[in-house]
Order: structure tokens, then C-alpha cells, then sequence
């Protein structure tokens, strides 16, 4: 993949995110993109097992290393984000990494919010307004009988939030 990247001089634009699986493990993903031969490419360059908090400091180390490696440092073009207020310290952190390297990179002007982020933020507050909890199913460790009771109450709480929030919409 590193080669395939070498094959171009021009910016590597970067679609990054963080989550934490069901099992409680944070994983960092970056795509870049990329023109090759006049065809815009796109790379999975990073899926990295994050380990502390999801502190923009983490991120950007782990995000560095994948850099480093992919040999992209000095080509860092745009990054598309969530609205989470720790990329904007991740990419203060490189922007000093990169200004250590006599490279200029002004991290309010590179940062592009996702807008499928945006969109799903605001479909589930116009569908549950503050009551968000009927949109996360809790993790349980318990018997597979108390799962399923707790799945079930989940649904209630789910189907009767959705109810309310569209009858409210016909009046």
C-alpha cells in the first residue's frame, strides 16, 4: 500500500474515526484519499487497537505512527472528523509534530466535519429530543435469560419513545 501511495506527489486527504467495540476495545481507523493517475483512490492506511483514553494526545500518537509508516507526514491534505471536541486537540498535536518539521499546517482550516455525523446527530435528536437513552442497547454480561430481558425492555423503551415522538409530529 505504501508503494501504491508513492505513485503520486499530491495530498493524501484523511477520513479518520475512534470507537470503542461491545467488548470495550477503542480502535482508531484511517482512510486516506488520494488522486492516482487522474483516478481518486481510496486506502484503508490504519486500524489500530487504542489503548488508554480517547484523549486527542492518543490519537494523534496513533495517528502519527500510521503516518510515519505510510510515509505521509509531509503530504497531510484535509481531515473529515466527527464533531467530537478531542479531534480538535488531535489535530493541534500534529499540527506541532508537523511544525517541528518545518511543515505548516493550521488545524482549524484542515479540519472538514462528516456529514453523515451531522445528519445522524440530528435525526436522533429531532426522533428522541434529550431522551436519548432508547438508542443504546446496554452491554450486559449477565445469563443469556437476563439478555434477553434486558433486549426486550430496550424495545419498549425504544418503540414507545419513537411513538411519542411521531404522534407529537400529526399535532
Amino acid at each position: 500500500m505504501r508503494n501504491t501511495i508513492n505513485w503520486t506527489d499530491c495530498a493524501v486527504h484523511i477520513s479518520l474515526d475512534l470507537w470503542t467495540s461491545p467488548n470495550h476495545r477503542s480502535f482508531l481507523v484511517v482512510v486516506g484519499h488520494l488522486l492516482i493517475c487522474t483516478e481518486i483512490k481510496t486506502l484503508l492506511l490504519g486500524f489500530r487497537h487504542l489503548i488508554g483514553s480517547h484523549s486527542g494526545q492518543n490519537q494523534a500518537a496513533l495517528f502519527w505512527e500510521v503516518a510515519v509508516e505510510m510515509g505521509i507526514t509531509c503530504r497531510l491534505g484535509y481531515f473529515t472528523l466527527d464533531n467530537a471536541s478531542n479531534n480538535d486537540i488531535m489535530l493541534e498535536a500534529i499540527a506541532d509534530r508537523l511544525a517541528n518539521l518545518g511543515i505548516p499546517f493550521d488545524p482549524k482550516k484542515r479540519r472538514m466535519r462528516c456529514l453523515g455525523h451531522i445528519i445522524n446527530l440530528l435525526v436522533k435528536s429531532f426522533l428522541f429530543g434529550e431522551n436519548r437513552a432508547p438508542l443504546e442497547f446496554p452491554v450486559s454480561s449477565g445469563t443469556p435469560e437476563e439478555e434477553i430481558q434486558q433486549l426486550l425492555e430496550w424495545q419498549k423503551l425504544r418503540d414507545w419513545n419513537v411513538q411519542s415522538t411521531s404522534e407529537s409530529l400529526y399535532y
